[in-house]
């Protein structure tokens, strides 16, 4: 995703992105996300990034699209295995659904 939509998005809904600080996460505010931020995941899912501290949330969306670049969105999936990732673009989702399912197949 775009980091622009996305923070736009985290804006709304931060859902686990947190600033490290005591700030708050002010609805419709970019502000708390320049700072430095960490992930807190509820109970039952699994972080890939326990105890990891971004310097903002830019500096983490990088980190989490280098992941996907490298192929390795996570160190580690439940239970050991190591994830494997493949990068579709939305565009061939939406035009070819079926050519893209028949090649993930493969």
């Amino acid at each position: 995703r775009e980091i622009r939509s996305w923070m736009n998005s985290l804006s709304s809904r931060p859902y686990e992105v947190f600033p490290t600080s005591k700030r708050k996460r002010a609805q419709g505010s970019v502000g708390w996300m320049l700072e430095e931020v960490t992930l807190r995941t509820g109970h039952g899912y699994h972080n890939p990034f326990p105890d990891e501290k971004w310097a903002s949330v830019p500096d983490l969306w990088a980190a989490y699209v280098a992941g996907y670049l490298s192929s390795t969105p996570a160190p580690q999936c439940p239970g050991g295995s190591t994830p494997v990732c493949v990068v579709v673009r939305y565009e061939d989702i939406v035009r070819r659904p079926d050519a893209v399912v028949e090649a993930l197949r493969e």
